[in-house]
């Protein structure tokens, strides 16, 4: 029986899909993980970081789709799962997944719409800029992103990111 939590900042946005079943529908979110590790590495004195796919159902598929973006803290406890398939060509492919079965947010709301509509900035920033304003535009005051994104206050035996003290 395996139960492992894994402490890190998400790396990209959620990739949400919903599908129907038998049972109604099915809500699949998946995205990547990335955890410090305990020790610091001997030549650079930095922690390494290693990169978990992740997969969540249900609700707690809907929470990280609704409450998270790139760039988020989160501590999820699960499971480790074999993922082995055969892609288009016919090759075997082999992966393991981290199931996720609890989800916690460490970061506040307030923290989390910052970064999000600082992600939505930098896509924004990647599209060609329109050439007139859609009827019925309305402006909101916009607000200064901190200059580094990710910038939080310390949470009590976390380093700034996301590892253990």
């Amino acid at each position: 029986m395996q139960s492992v939590k894994l402490t890190g900042r998400l790396t990209q946005e959620i990739d949400y899909n919903e599908f129907p079943n038998e049972k109604g529908i099915s809500k699949v979110a998946k995205s990547t993980i990335a955890v410090k590790r305990h020790r610091f590495s001997k030549k650079d004195n930095e922690r390494k970081s290693d990169f978990f796919r992740i997969e969540a159902w249900g609700n707690l598929a809907e929470t990280l789709k609704n409450y998270t973006s790139k760039g988020a803290l989160v501590d999820l406890i699960g499971e480790f799962h074999n993922n082995n398939y055969e892609d288009k060509e016919g090759n075997k492919r082999y992966e393991i997944v981290f199931q996720v079965e609890y989800l916690e947010l460490l970061e506040s709301r307030a923290v989390s719409e910052a970064r999000k509509r600082n992600n939505q900035g930098e896509q924004m920033n990647q599209q060609p800029p329109y050439t007139q304003e859609p009827a019925g535009t309305v402006y909101h005051e916009q607000h200064e992103p901190p200059a580094y994104p990710y910038n939080q206050p310390n949470i009590p035996g976390m380093n700034q990111y996301g590892g253990h003290n």
